[in-house]
Formats: C-alpha cells, structure tokens, sequence
C-alpha cells in the first residue's frame, strides 16, 4: 500500500486540453464562501499572490481505510488541494492538483511558499505537508514537499492539471524509525532549509 500512495503522491496524471469554463465570484462573496461553494467544508483556505496571479488554495483532509494483501485494514490519512487563478476581475478558473497522504496520523500543512527552482525568472509555488506515519514497519513524521512550475502569463494556456516537478522527491523525506534498518533523517522539514538547498544549486531566491 506504501507503495500505491508513494505514486499517487509523486506521478500525478498531466491532462492538457481546453481549460474549463470561468467561473463568476459573486460580488462581496468572501473568500471561504466562495470556495464552499464549490466544493463544501474546506479544512484551510488560503489566498496567495503568485508571480501574475492571484490565487485560492483550499486544503480538504480526510481519513480513510485501505486493505493490505492479508485483508488487514490501515488508516490512510490523505490531503485534496483545490486551486483557482483569477484571471479577471470576477471570474477564476480552476486547475487540478494532485492528492497526496500516507499511512498514519493526521496530515498537517506547514508551509506554503514561492521559491525559484528552475532557470527562469519567475518562482515556483512550493506546499510542505507532514503526516504522522504509524503502521507495523515504521513509525515517525513523514515530510511531502509538492512543486509547481509557474503559470503561463497567458491563461488560455493553462493546463487542466498541474504535475510535480520532479525536484519534487529532493525535498521530500521521513524521520522514522523503520523496523530492521537504521533509522532515517528527512533532510528539508522548512521553507528555510528548502530555500538554502536551493541557493547551494545556483537558482537565485
């Protein structure tokens, strides 16, 4: 099972086609309202400027159990992100972004960030998340970090779906003890960490 949230987490599916239809943000709707609207009781919302646009992230946590190939059952602890840019005055469009959990404890967002990864000017959009991870072979925090390559300015460009950039896995890690082996280290557990790693690999913050 660690090995099917493993590729939910780092192989998302990339879907280019027609961007969806605008959606209207009524006026005086506040942010939540309009996020519930969509899709209802988000466990965090955040708006963030993001290079040209503005942006709405809404973080939706959730529980579940899977069944292993002796039919034990183990807590899955999973996020769902939903995102939507403005593009005009009123009107947003949404862009899907993959899910990521692991087994264990509730999952918990710790950052969300924009840093430079790549060689262009504009920055990428970073989330670190952590999960508590308790089953049979390993018990400690995990730490999933999710980057995004920027927008293209214009968006009728805009994918349907985002995919993680594969510098994704660099800063990603657990702080566990795994039964049988030495214990291991996650290496990036900040934005701090994350932004100095990526100055020692020349891109510029």
């Amino acid at each position: 099972m660690k090995n099917l949230i493993t590729a939910m987490m780092f192989f998302p599916v990339l879907c280019f086609g027609q961007v969806q239809s605008h959606d209207i943000r009524y006026a005086n709707e506040t942010t939540y309202d309009y996020v519930f609207r969509h899709r209802n009781n988000p466990d965090k919302v955040k708006e963030i400027k993001w290079n040209d646009y503005n942006i709405i992230l809404a973080f939706y946590e959730s529980v579940g159990t899977v069944y292993d190939s002796d039919n034990k059952p183990e807590e899955i602890s999973k996020i769902d992100i939903a995102f939507y840019a403005q593009v005009s005055d009123f009107s947003y469009l949404e862009i899907s972004l993959p899910s990521f959990g692991a087994a264990g404890g509730k999952a918990e967002i710790l950052s969300i960030f924009q840093a430079n990864a790549d060689k262009d000017p504009e920055k990428e959009l970073f989330i670190l998340a952590s999960f508590k991870q308790t089953d049979d072979t390993m018990n400690g925090t995990r730490y999933y970090t999710l980057v995004f390559d920027n927008l293209p300015k214009d968006y009728r460009q805009f994918p349907e779906s985002f995919i993680q950039m594969d510098i994704s896995t660099t800063f990603s890690g657990c702080d566990c003890k795994i039964n049988g082996q030495h214990p291991t280290e996650a290496k990036f557990t900040t934005s701090a960490e994350i932004r100095e790693e990526l100055e020692k690999r020349g891109f510029k913050q």
